[in-house]
């Protein structure tokens, strides 16, 4: 099975695995990060405690951890830029849902 296919079954532009450089590594305890890499999909039991129509922060931060098997303390660290691309690549692998009115 292709990892990097979209809801709609086209290619994703972050294609898994996908290694994120940070424009601004940081240092978590011993470890320099200088690049976190995304290597899954997200499943049903990733979003346990996520309400789907109001995803905040703090639900970003532990999708991202989950889908780069980094702890949330490393995914809080990280600095905005590097956040929001990392956003970037999370939202491309988000089903869409349906808007107000839409019938699922």
């Amino acid at each position: 099975m292709d990892d990097s296919r979209t809801e709609g079954g086209e290619e994703s532009k972050f294609p898994l695995p996908y290694s994120l450089k940070m424009k601004y590594p940081f240092k978590y305890g011993e470890r320099m990060v200088d690049e976190i890499t995304f290597t899954n999909r997200l499943k049903a039991k990733d979003f346990k405690g996520i309400k789907s129509s109001d995803i905040k922060f703090d639900d970003i931060f532990t999708l991202t951890a989950r889908m780069t098997g980094n702890s949330r303390a490393v995914i809080e660290e990280m600095d905005s830029v590097d956040l929001m691309k990392a956003v970037e690549v999370l939202n491309s692998f988000l089903p869409s849902s349906p808007t107000t009115g839409e019938n699922g």
